[in-house]
C-alpha cells in the first residue's frame, strides 16, 4: 500500500509483482487520501472479533478531512488486478463510524 502526492492510494498484490492497483477502482474510494493501512485475517483463523472474516484483507484509507474509509476484500487464489479488485472487495469503501476523531 502506498499513496502519492495527488491523493491516490495504490495496492500491490505480491503475487503480481510490479502491478500497482489504483484503489479508486473500488467504488466510493475517498479522494485526497493522506495515509493507508492494510490488515488481514489468516485462513482458518478464529478472529477475536466475530465481525472479522478469515481470508480477508482490511484496506483502510485516511482522507484529508480525517475520515477513515474501509473496504473488506476476500482473498482467494486469484490475483488482485485493477479489473477484478472491486469484485473481491465487496461493493464499496464504507466510512468508519466515529471518524473523523476530535
Amino acid at each position: 500500500m502506498t499513496t502519492d502526492n495527488k491523493g491516490r492510494a495504490f495496492f500491490n498484490d505480491s503475487r503480481a509483482e510490479g502491478d500497482w492497483i489504483n484503489l479508486a477502482a473500488i467504488p466510493y474510494a475517498p479522494s485526497c487520501v493522506v495515509d493507508a493501512a492494510l490488515g488481514y485475517t489468516e485462513s482458518g483463523a478464529t478472529p477475536a472479533d466475530p465481525e472479522k472474516k478469515p481470508n480477508s484483507l482490511y484496506v483502510d484509507l485516511l482522507a484529508a478531512n480525517g475520515t477513515v474509509y474501509q473496504a473488506v476484500c476476500t482473498v482467494s487464489t486469484e490475483v488482485f488486478r485493477a479489473h477484478n479488485i472491486a469484485a473481491f472487495c465487496g461493493d464499496r469503501f464504507i466510512r468508519v463510524p466515529g471518524t473523523p476523531v476530535g
